[in-house]
Parts: C-alpha cells; sequence; structure tokens
C-alpha cells in the first residue's frame, strides 16, 4: 500500500451522529461518480451487531437483509448498512 492510499478515508471511527459521505477516490475507482450513490450523504448511527471492533461503520440507510441472510436468526440480522472506514469522508471536511 502506497503512502497515498493510507491518507484516504477515514481513519478513525466518528461517533453517532456525524454526517459522512463516500470519498472521491471510492467514488472514481468503482466507476460510481455518475450514480446516485456520489451524491448519498449518510448519518453514522450505533448499531448492535458487533461492527464497533472492525474496520467498518453503520450508515443511517436500511440494510435489505430478505436474501443472502439466511443462515443469520433474523433477529441478529444487521438493521443498517455498513460501509468500511476509508471509503468514507466526513460531510464538510477538509479535502483529502
Amino acid at each position: 500500500m502506497t503512502v497515498a492510499a493510507k491518507n484516504r478515508g477515514l481513519r478513525v471511527r466518528p461517533p453517532p451522529g456525524t454526517r459522512v459521505r463516500f470519498t472521491g477516490y471510492f467514488l472514481a475507482a468503482t466507476g460510481q461518480h455518475r450514480g446516485g450513490e456520489g451524491g448519498k450523504r449518510f448519518t453514522v448511527v450505533a448499531c448492535s451487531c458487533g461492527c464497533e471492533t472492525g474496520d467498518v461503520v453503520a450508515v443511517d440507510e436500511p440494510l435489505d437483509t430478505s436474501s443472502g441472510y439466511d443462515d443469520i436468526p433474523p433477529e441478529r440480522r444487521p438493521r443498517w448498512r455498513h460501509i468500511a472506514l476509508g471509503n468514507l469522508e466526513i460531510v464538510g471536511g477538509s479535502p483529502k
């Protein structure tokens, strides 16, 4: 990993209530600049799934668990969309 790659996105988990969005680098690398993901803004939410110990953060977009989660009991399925910290930046923060 290059030095520049280490400086992209968030490295520290923001507290719940923080407004975030995808980084321009992530959107360009995945070809989503012209899609709906580029305009989305999310609010970080507290999550009970145990993601607080990983490199992801739960955001206020409900997660569709109707398929692909058959091996997890309904009460333990994640409720919110989770996004890697390195793909997010704080809305209104200084650009990287």
